[in-house]
């Protein structure tokens, strides 16, 4: 399938979905739309393990919105636009399978937001991040007052969304913002060295692995014990974990097939 603003390559059983909406691949409400298609679509296909996101270019991963068309709204424009952009960042966050953000660039705003509802980022080491809307008198729209404390904490959380602050690539893995860093230029294929080493195991096993870490964030920590409980249990009605342990006692690889 093919859509406008988004390009899709597979490798091997890793979905690539490219954003290339010049002039800095601003999280407009056409781009959201096309990767939401792109993202449903790589979630029904059973050969799709990975998921892969990044942009056209070494100078922007993603600008954040337009700042022009954001004068033009008025409250209830603001709150609808707002919602818009949560829905698909649930989409994204809810996925089965796991997604990495590959940062190549300006990943500010809603940019972040995006790779903050992403499982795993990996940067190039140019690139820059942040979350400035308090410099235009704004403040994160699109989860990232939410999903930013639960990947770092409150401290960095309230420092780098009061201050504004944008961090270099390493920066931002030195307090866990970003895992990898990569040098410029090889940010794609830093991401695949991770969804290489992810696809290697059983992909039920990461699939309920995901969905016990969403619920950490989710749910009170009785309920998620429940629910890790509940999810650790299914896997043995599968082929996957027969799969898994027959290879390690006959001491050979598993071959997995996620049926």
């Amino acid at each position: 399938m093919q859509y406008q603003y988004v390009g899709v390559q597979r490798r091997e059983r890793v979905e690539i979905l490219t954003v290339d909406f010049p002039p800095s691949n601003a999280l407009d409400p056409q781009v959201r739309d096309d990767l939401s298609r792109a993202l449903t679509q790589a979630e029904r296909d059973d050969e799709v393990w990975c998921v892969i996101i990044t942009a056209a270019g070494e100078k922007f991963f993603m600008g954040g919105a337009n700042i022009r068309a954001l004068v033009e709204l008025d409250v209830a424009g603001a709150l609808a636009r707002a919602q818009a952009a949560r829905k698909f960042l649930e989409q994204l966050w809810s996925m089965s399978k796991p997604v990495i953000a590959a940062i190549n660039g300006y990943c500010l705003g809603g940019g972040l937001e995006l790779a903050l509802a992403c499982d795993i980022r990996v940067a190039a080491e140019h690139a820059e991040l942040g979350l400035p809307e308090v410099a235009l008198g704004l403040m994160p729209g699109g989860g990232g007052s939410q999903r930013l404390p639960m990947v770092l904490g409150q401290g960095w959380a309230r420092y780098l969304i009061m201050t504004g602050q944008r961090l270099k690539a390493r920066q931002a893995m030195d307090i866990g913002l970003v895992q990898r860093v990569s040098p410029s230029g090889e940010v794609i294929e830093e991401a695949m060295e991770v969804a290489t080493a992810i696809n290697r195991n059983g992909p039920l096993g990461v699939r309920m692995a995901k969905k016990a870490l969403n619920a950490s964030t989710q749910m009170p920590l009785d309920q998620a014990l429940d629910e890790e409980n509940r999810l650790w249990a299914s896997l043995f009605n599968t082929q996957d974990l027969r799969r898994g342990v027959e290879a390690f006692l006959n001491k050979q690889k598993p071959l997995y097939q996620a049926d």
